[in-house]
């Protein structure tokens, strides 16, 4: 069975308004998991973080 995934017109007009800023939600994401990073206890594992790599953290697991 196959699936038709192509986005409407809708989908594809809300695509690249949010893909203007993407940067700035990307951002935004790498502010807010350094804050999580900073603050959460050892009680937790964080996510690894690698030196020569950034995430923009699309999803934060703990």
């Amino acid at each position: 069975m196959g699936y038709n995934s192509r986005l409407d017109e809708v989908q594809a007009g809300f695509l690249s308004l949010k893909l203007t800023k993407l940067d700035e939600i990307n951002n935004h994401k790498r502010k807010l998991a350094k804050i999580y990073l900073e603050n959460l206890k050892d009680d937790f594992i964080k996510p690894v973080v690698e030196e020569n790599y950034y995430d923009v953290y699309h999803i934060f697991n703990l």
